[in-house]
Parts: C-alpha cells; structure tokens; sequence
C-alpha cells in the first residue's frame, strides 16, 4: 500500500511550523478482518492485538510501521533530506529521459494464512501522527490524530489471466518494494501506547457511531475538542 509523504518525513519536524509531532512520521497500523461491520469505530479496531483476542475479538493488528518507509520523498518542496532520497533512489518515468516522479512511501503487510476463500477480507490502515503534550502552545495537552482508509480484498483460490477492458497509466514507476520489507518496524508499536501516558492526561473521547472508519480523515484530540 503506497501513499504521499507531502513532507511529513522529508521536512525537518514533519513539516513547515509544525510542533510536537513523531520521528519517523508517526505509525501506520494495518488492521484486518473477516468480520466487518458498516459501523466500525476506530476506537474498537485500536484495541484488536496480534493475537486477534483484544478488543472484541473480530480482527487482529497485522503490521505496526513507520510512515517512513526510509526512502519515499516528495518532489520540489526544497528539503535536503528529499534530494538526497531523490539522488540515492531517482523514480524515473517510463518514456521520459529526464522525467522523475515522487516515490511514494509504501506500507507492506501480509495476510494471515487463515483467510478464507471466497470471502472478502478488510484491511483498515491507519496512520496515527500525534502533538505530544508541552510541545504546542496551542496544545498544551497533546493531541491524538488519526487519518484512515480501508480496502476489501476479494480471496480466490486461483486467478485467471485476463486482458484489461481499458489501460491506465501507472502512477508509481518504483517496480520494488523497499529493501525491509520484510522485517520493518515502528517506534511506536502499541496503537494504545499514548492512552497510558498520563502526559496526556485525559480519558477516550467518546466517538458516535457516525464517527465510523472510512476514507476520510479522522482527527481525535485528546483534552480537546475533536478538529
């Protein structure tokens, strides 16, 4: 799964004036089930662990990584950290002799070898960039902010090769995954880690069900009001 940087990890502190943000860009979690529902909260998918017994058992985390994947970069945003990627792992475009592109910043997960055949599975990544507390004069307390999406894999036992009714241009020329994709990880692994941080000092926010996961930004802040 591949997605922007916009300078949240090129530019020194995760972008222009920003205070109190994570190293790395903060943590994508990979969430996955068998079992969703059109409601879903993300404060129920937070608690499922690894061992698919937290929470209310539907799901499990499947991967805890950094939003920097150690080499995506954006173009033109004047970074020394960007140019740098750009030299070392230059994304050039197909067709063009001096056309390069943005690379993305990828998360890599691997379904569990349960998932059943014929029946669709959800994966829900969530990427979680939290203010911490005493960094930001405008917020003293710190803040949580999440921002989601979610896919539904369809699982066959088999694929037939089939010719596309119409061709799109690919939008990302990186062939490869990066080289850890095997083995990364996060520096915050635990989605729950900053609820037990008495730094933020203020209980879960309750969430209505319209607050459910889909592919909107979502922004909870904790001793504040959600923005």
């Amino acid at each position: 799964m591949r997605y922007a940087e916009n300078g949240h990890v090129t530019i020194p502190g995760g972008g222009a004036n920003l205070l109190g943000k994570p190293q790395q860009g903060g943590t994508v979690f990979v969430f996955g089930t068998g079992q969703p529902v059109t409601d879903e909260l993300l404060l129920d998918v937070l608690q499922w662990t690894r061992d698919g017994l937290g929470g209310d058992r539907r799901g499990q985390l499947l991967a805890a990584q950094n939003f920097d994947d150690g080499r995506c970069y954006q173009l033109g945003n004047g970074a020394a950290l960007a140019n740098l990627r750009l030299e070392k792992t230059p994304n050039k475009i197909p067709g063009q002799s001096d056309g390069y592109a943005e690379l993305l910043c990828e998360t890599d997960v691997r379904l569990p070898d349960n998932v059943q055949p014929g029946k669709p599975y959800t994966l829900y990544w969530v990427w979680q960039w939290p203010t911490a507390p005493g960094e930001d004069p405008e917020q003293k307390l710190g803040r949580d902010e999440y921002y989601t999406s979610c896919i539904d894999v369809d699982i066959v036992t088999s694929v037939s090769p089939q010719q596309a009714e119409i061709s799109l241009i690919q939008q990302d020329p990186m062939p490869s995954a990066v080289e850890s994709f095997a083995s990364r990880g996060a520096l915050t692994a635990d989605p729950l880690a900053l609820y037990s941080d008495p730094a933020f000092h203020a209980p879960l926010p309750a969430i209505s069900r319209s607050s459910a996961i889909d592919s909107s930004p979502v922004s909870v802040a904790t001793g504040l009001s959600p923005v």
